[in-house]
């Protein structure tokens, strides 16, 4: 398995041999690999891609360089060359938390026309290819807004070039005298770049596209500096090192100026060895400058210009409480997008502050107090910034919240039914059929129990139905012929209660039955009249012709219609089938079947009588006719106290009569018999289903309580828990719910679940209770001692680091001497020679007289989010040891730092022997680690 660190993050990647492209557990991006070979390459690539994440992009091309120059095939060195040209930085967009690339060192080359680019495309294998034209398009984007930018801003004539702040914030002399040169460069009326005033105005926006115009346009930059660690920060010689490019290629049209105070010259970068530096600290310097610079740009009188310094707030994480107060003051004043900018300066520090989404989430909705929130419109779980607060709120603003949250929506949700209420009372004044009717109910039954709707929703039913009857009344009145008897009794069948309905149901069936009588009688008639002209038919030669296609289905015709009478339905089915199209064969099946399922439905047979009615479609009413059926095998189960299947079918057949009543009923009476043979989770589900019934609700807490006495006693105290937090009674505080929450914390510990185990310890129910804080401290020492103990490859872990400040402020077992072996910081010596850049040569001995001494080693190890300095001392063989004045700030487990020192221009010791390089933290003087080396003649 090899190991890589990630180009974006930092993390560490784990592959498998082989492997060109990876996906980085931490960050989750897909990314290339080189190829290492777990030796002195995968060093090198280790120590440039340290340098790279640190923005020191030139070191990093060094060492790519030298890469490249033994294997001119690597794809991957290629393409890392082409991130250091373009001072592409990998962060972290905080609204998605994915790694977006950033251009630190725009050029007017596009990415694409990059030669390095080109070569990393032509030795890359099809699965890095598709990662770098993916990641070069987002480049060029990032690059053509730059350009776009840059193209706007007017030339400059100085660039200042400088430090502004040390590591610990604070304002470095160089600021000062920058901003002295400053002003009195723009008094001579020079356009100068100074970045302390120049991009005030652009906070919270990229600097990139500005920094790019200045260094392109400005004919002089001045870099000056206090201190040798300034000259080479990061930020600082990113500046530098791209103006002297830029320098090589004007001819002549560019200067760089270096400027220095209360330092030995010498101490200078070596890129600057041949420029003539100016020392600040001498009489006339100012003077002398200006007036070269007047040279240097062809100003000789210029216009003097007045301008106004502004003074940028630097900052820091001790600001935090100010920016949000000033965010809240914004918000006071209805100044949303500023506001809304300050909650974003505060996030930078803090991407975690509850309080900086809360006011981001009050700018978004124009709320000047957190109170007025409950007057939103919409939810305010709908936006993503509620949703982010109350991750990271306390519980007391969470409540706030979630309460102004459940009055919106119970704002709303009181408006939609009254809404609707107020279209139901004027759809029910204006319905003058049986379908408006039935619209006005429907709207009044989905707001059942809002105000008097369930009484207007029967005012509607009892319309429909009157609508119904008279309407069926009238229509009898004028009634003649079967067709329309027999709708209007399939009008009637929908209100078999209703009235009178049913009697004149039986007096339509009697009609329709003399009907049929007078019909049987014509045919009668008529087929004496065939068997006449049959029989002259047989005289004539059509006779054969009259017989096959109309006398011989007539008698088949009438022979399935007497079978019919008889209700031999089945035959007569048979027989009307064969009969095709003849008559209404096809309509008397229908009928025949129909007439079999009322057979059923009378014998009944139900099951068999909704299949056969199942056939028919709207036919006669038959969908209808299904309910009759179902709800009459419902009342009969009922009936026999099979409430199971009761329940089923009556909610199967939804608002048929009194079905929701009933399946209420027998929904409450299967529960019980559930309770009783312990199937909790199925009467749980029906009396969710039944709580409109009387005592389904008293009956539902009692199946949660059963539940969860049940799971208890079978020791799934996860399952007790969450059945007692639904039951109506639920007290957080009771004796209960704290054995449940303290069992299923011992039962995580038992599983070896430790991080989940103190997760419920700490509640604030468990305080105090039994032996929890013995416990909770017992699962953070198990977590830990488990997480650690591989190598101790998880210090980085903010959980492993929180539980051990809690073991240790308890002096919790060994939990002290643990910290200080995982955290404990270790010193790997990289390089100890005579050759500025060799990163990897470490040797035994070295003459006393030589020119250039390279001494670098990487630190890992220390507390995460810790940041400590280190400094070195030299132990000379003669037994001198000297402190240096070098020292190393900001070093952190992050970091992953290399440190390094060197000695040069004519170094020499007087004496030979063993010389010693030691490394100590500063403050505590601990010594973090040493090498030797042998000095001789």
């Amino acid at each position: 398995m090899g190991i890589f660190r990630c180009k974006m993050c930092g993390g560490t990647i784990e592959f498998m041999p082989g492997s060109s492209v990876c996906v980085c557990d931490y960050c989750g991006t897909k990314q290339t690999l080189p190829r290492l070979d777990g030796g002195r390459r995968e060093n090198l690539y280790d120590r440039a891609e340290h340098f790279r994440r640190n923005n020191e992009f030139d070191k990093a091309a060094g060492i790519y360089e030298t890469l490249l120059n033994e294997d001119r095939t690597d794809a991957e060195a290629y393409w890392l060359l082409v991130l250091c040209r373009y001072g592409v930085e990998y962060v972290e967009d905080p609204a998605t938390h994915k790694r977006v690339p950033t251009v630190n060192r725009a050029q007017y080359t596009s990415i694409f026309d990059d030669a390095d680019y080109r070569s990393a495309l032509q030795y890359a294998d099809a699965q890095q290819r598709a990662v770098y034209e993916a990641e070069a398009a987002a480049i060029n984007e990032i690059q053509k807004g730059i350009l776009a930018v840059s193209q706007n801003e007017e030339p400059f004539d100085v660039f200042i070039c400088y430090k502004e702040t040390d590591a610990q914030g604070r304002r470095t002399p160089d600021s000062v005298l920058a901003a002295d040169l400053y002003h009195q460069l723009t008094n001579e009326g020079f356009k100068v770049f100074f970045s302390r005033i120049t991009l005030e105005d652009k906070l919270g926006t990229a600097y990139e596209p500005y920094i790019f115009a200045a260094l392109n346009s400005a004919k002089v930059m001045v870099v000056l500096g206090t201190r040798p660690e300034h000259f080479n920060a990061v930020w600082v010689k990113n500046e530098w090192s791209r103006y002297l490019a830029l320098v090589k290629q004007s001819d002549g049209k560019k200067t760089l100026i270096p400027a220095y105070r209360d330092m030995d010259p010498y101490d200078l970068p070596e890129e600057f060895a041949h420029l003539q530096a100016q020392d600040m600290s001498k009489l006339g310097f100012m003077q002398d400058l200006i007036h070269g610079i007047k040279k240097l740009t062809a100003k000789d009188a210029p216009k003097p210009a007045v301008v106004k310094e502004t003074v940028v707030q630097q900052g820091g994480s001790g600001n935090l409480s100010a920016i949000l107060n000033r965010g809240y003051l914004a918000l006071e004043d209805g100044e949303w997008e500023k506001a809304d900018g300050f909650f974003e300066q505060a996030l930078n520090y803090d991407a975690q502050n509850a309080h900086a989404y809360l006011g981001k989430l009050m700018a978004e909705l124009r709320v000047r107090h957190p109170k007025e929130l409950v007057n939103c419109e919409k939810p305010l779980e709908e936006y993503n910034n509620y949703q982010k607060t109350l991750r990271f709120c306390d519980e007391k603003l969470a409540a706030a919240l979630k309460g102004y949250n459940a009055k919106i929506k119970e704002r709303n949700e009181t408006a939609r039914r009254t809404d609707i209420y107020n279209n139901a009372v004027e759809a029910l004044k204006n319905a003058k059929d049986e379908a408006s009717f039935q619209a006005a109910y429907e709207m009044f039954r989905s707001i059942s129990g809002f105000q008097d709707a369930d009484a207007f929703a029967e005012k509607c039913e009892d319309a429909r139905k009157a609508y119904i009857y008279d309407s069926a009344v009238q229509k009898l009145k004028n009634a003649k012929t079967a067709n329309e008897l027999e709708d209007i009794r399939g009008q009637l069948k929908k209100i078999p209660e209703y009235r009178d309905a049913a009697s004149l149901n039986v007096s339509i069936k009697r009609q329709l039955a003399e009907i049929d009588r007078a019909k049987q009688k014509k045919k009668k008639r008529l087929k004496r009249s065939v068997i006449a002209i049959a029989a002259a038919a047989v005289i004539c030669a059509a006779g054969y012709f009259l017989s096959v296609y109309f006398i011989i289905p007539t008698v088949k015709y009438n022979n399935a219609q007497r079978l019919l009478e008889a209700r031999e339905y089945d035959s007569a089915v048979t027989v009307f089938t064969s009969l095709g199209d003849f008559k209404d064969s096809k309509d008397k099946i229908k009928e025949a079947t129909y007439e079999k399922a009322c057979a059923f439905f009378a014998e009944g047979k139900y099951d068999d009588a909704v299949k056969l009615l199942a056939k028919l479609g709207s036919y006669n009413n038959a969908d209808q006719k299904i309910h009759e059926v179902k709800y009459a095998k419902a009342t009969e189960l009922m009936g026999n106290e099979a409430f199971g299947d009761a329940y089923e079918l009556f909610r199967s057949i939804g608002q048929y009569q009194d079905s929701k009543e009933k399946s209420g009923y027998c929904g409450y009476h299967y529960a019980q018999k559930l309770l009783e043979e312990q199937d909790y989770e199925t009467a749980i589900t029906v009396l969710k289903e039944t709580l409109s019934f009387e005592g389904s609700a008293e009956l539902l807490d009692r199946a949660y309580m059963d539940a969860a006495q049940k799971c208890f006693d079978d020791k799934n105290y996860t399952g007790a828990y969450t059945y007692y937090k639904q039951f109506s009674g639920y007290d957080q505080a009771s004796d209960f719910n704290k054995e449940c929450r303290y069992q299923q914390a011992c039962q995580y510990v038992k599983d070896g679940q430790y991080e989940s185990a103190v997760g419920v310890f700490i509640m604030d129910i468990l305080d105090g209770y039994k032996d929890t804080e013995e416990k909770k401290l017992d699962a953070m020492y198990q977590y830990v001692v488990k997480t650690t103990k591989s190598g101790f490859v998880f210090t980085s872990s903010q959980t492993v680091y929180r539980y051990f400040q809690t073991l240790t402020e308890n002096d919790y077992k060994n939990s002290k001497e643990l910290f200080d072996k995982v955290y404990q910081w270790k010193l790997e010596v990289t390089a100890f020679n005579n050759d500025q850049n060799d990163y990897t040569t470490i040797l035994n001995s070295m003459n006393k007289v030589c020119s250039y001494v390279h001494f670098e080693a990487k630190i890992t190890g220390g507390e995460p989010n810790k940041f400590t300095t280190m400094y070195h001392t030299i132990t000379y063989p003669d037994g001198r040891v000297v402190k240096s004045d070098w020292e190393w700030e900001n070093v952190s487990l992050n970091a992953s730092p290399y440190l390094g020192c060197e000695w040069k221009s004519g170094w020499s010791i007087s004496s030979v022997g063993e010389m010693t390089v030691s490394i100590y933290e500063k403050g505590s003087d601990k010594l973090v680690g040493s090498c030797k080396m042998n000095i001789t003649y």
